[in-house]
């Protein structure tokens, strides 16, 4: 059996959440270090990637 972890009505798989949330935390520091929000950490790492890809092809 798996361990879950209930929030509400929502199941959640305990190591698939813990690592969401380390993974969240992580960004949102980086996020306070440069001095931006979190949205526009992401979006920056998804243009990031999308840029590099397009330099790939």
């Amino acid at each position: 059996m798996r361990d879950t972890l209930y929030l509400g009505c929502k199941c959640y798989q305990k190591q698939t959440f813990i690592l969401e949330t380390e993974l969240l935390a992580q960004l949102e520091l980086k996020a306070k270090q440069q001095h931006t929000t979190l949205s526009e950490l992401v979006n920056n790492l998804l243009k990031s990637e999308v840029n590099n890809d397009a330099i790939r092809s």
